[in-house]
């Protein structure tokens, strides 16, 4: 759709990573918004609440690669159920 997409890693805890990202459509729109992905175990936020699969083949599925590619942590290393995530709540204050 022409719509041209830049993303940033903004916040890291444990295996849980946000993404920050910025549009601008080719119409001139813009826009930016935010997800978090639970490297690992192929999560993202959702927007009832709680964490939902990344559908492969999605938009969100380059994103959740791009996150977890880029995050701190080595991913060769197993996860481990033990390891901090983000609450919703620590994410809202990240994007104020």
């Amino acid at each position: 759709d022409q719509t041209v997409y830049f993303a940033k890693v903004g916040a890291q805890e444990g295996n849980t990573v946000v993404l920050f990202m910025k549009w601008t459509a080719s119409d001139g729109r813009q826009g930016n918004f935010s997800s978090a992905f639970r490297c690992g175990e192929g999560l993202t936020d959702s927007s009832e609440g709680g964490w939902e699969p990344v559908v492969p083949g999605s938009i969100g599925h380059t994103w959740y690669e791009y996150a977890c590619k880029n995050r701190q942590q080595d991913l060769t290393k197993p996860e481990t159920a033990a390891s901090p995530e983000i609450s919703r709540n620590a994410k809202q204050a990240l994007l104020k």
